[in-house]
């Protein structure tokens, strides 16, 4: 390897990010920021980079594009940084889904749990313009969250199964909540989680083929190891005694969402809240 590459490969994130002043950052801020122009007789909104460089052109077709020039030429600069930094994020993301898939390989020869690798390899995503994102749990603490989610979005599942037969032995109201609830935690979950449409069905005609006793006990079983016990044949709200919950929910489901945009919470601690709250959200 030559002398050239050996010193690029131990450039760290470290070394990139002191190289983007704190002027370059609040360029680059300044850059994306969302302006409204009028073109054409019509507004639209841009970035602040996108306006400069029409500007540019107006101002230069006029013979004046040094002031223009000089911030254009700031913004090319800290975006070249910005491309690089992105760079090496991409580097580290492709080492580290190298790394974890060997360790996974070993963990699988032996007979272990593929959940033992931290963060999965398959969790691992390369998103061009950001580096890489961790799509799923990176410790013990995260993982255990998650589980027990997929337990509750499976003990949802059986208790709407549950519900469909018990009303339709005694004349009950229509309108489970159970399979909305299931749904919602569903698509909640991490990708390598979550199921899809035809497994949930799959699941659901497993729990079809049970007898309305065992159904009973399953339930009943269920509610008491995620620590929610209920009585024999307990039925969930109807869905429409939800709706009022549902916009109780509105807010953290949004902000939930946002976080997921951007691969998981911020903090251990968000995400054990997040989770705790949907829980808490599900009728007693």
């Amino acid at each position: 390897m030559s002398r050239k590459k050996q010193d690029q490969e131990r450039l760290s994130l470290g070394d990139l990010d002191q190289t983007l002043t704190p002027h370059q950052r609040a360029i680059l801020d300044e850059a994306l920021r969302k302006v409204t122009v009028r073109s054409e007789g019509q507004s639209q909104e841009i970035t602040l980079s996108q306006a400069i460089v029409r500007k540019y052109a107006q101002v230069a077709l006029a013979g004046s594009p040094h002031a223009l020039g000089r911030v254009t030429q700031e913004i090319i600069a800290a975006q070249s940084i910005k491309q690089m930094q992105i760079a090496l994020l991409e580097r580290i993301g492709h080492k580290m889904q190298e790394t974890q898939q060997r360790k996974l390989d070993r963990v699988m020869e032996d007979g272990g749990d593929k959940n033992e690798v931290l963060p999965h390899p398959d969790d691992i995503e390369i998103v061009d313009g950001v580096g890489y994102l961790i799509v799923g749990p990176a410790t013990n603490e995260e993982l255990t969250i998650l589980r027990r989610s997929c337990a509750l979005r499976d003990q949802l599942l059986l208790q709407s199964v549950l519900e469909d037969r018990l009303n339709a032995s005694d004349g009950g109201r229509d309108g489970t909540s159970a399979l909305v609830l299931a749904q919602f935690f569903n698509r909640s979950l991490p990708p390598r989680f979550k199921q899809t449409q035809g497994q949930l069905a799959r699941t659901i005609s497993r729990f079809e083929c049970m007898t309305k006793r065992v159904l009973l006990k399953e339930a009943h079983q269920g509610w008491k190891v995620l620590g929610r016990p209920h009585p024999r044949g307990y039925r969930l709200p109807a869905l429409f005694e939800l709706q009022g919950g549902a916009e109780r929910m509105r807010p953290l489901v949004q902000k939930l969402a946002e976080d997921l945009s951007h691969g998981k919470p911020a903090t251990d601690d968000e995400a054990e809240g997040y989770a705790k709250e949907l829980r808490d959200h599900v009728p007693a």
